[in-house]
């Protein structure tokens, strides 16, 4: 996701990362990984994402109860 800069500091990021999580939350999913900029990496470690050990542009959001399945 790009912000572009004359909107930045208005929430915009935050709000579409948080739309994000809310359409896959009911997935299960028990890591989500994504790669960020420099720029971006503060989004998404508000968001709950931390660095994972290699390589380190990517981030991880880890669900704080194991997924379950019915099958």
């Amino acid at each position: 996701m790009i912000v572009d800069p004359a909107h930045r500091g208005h929430g915009l990021g935050r709000a579409v990362v948080a739309g994000a999580l809310a359409d896959i939350e009911s997935l299960g999913l028990k890591r989500v990984l994504l790669r960020a900029s420099d720029q971006g990496r503060r989004i998404y470690e508000r968001a709950g994402f931390t660095p994972v050990p290699e390589p380190d542009s990517w981030l991880q959001l880890r669900a704080s109860t194991p997924a379950t399945s019915s099958a």
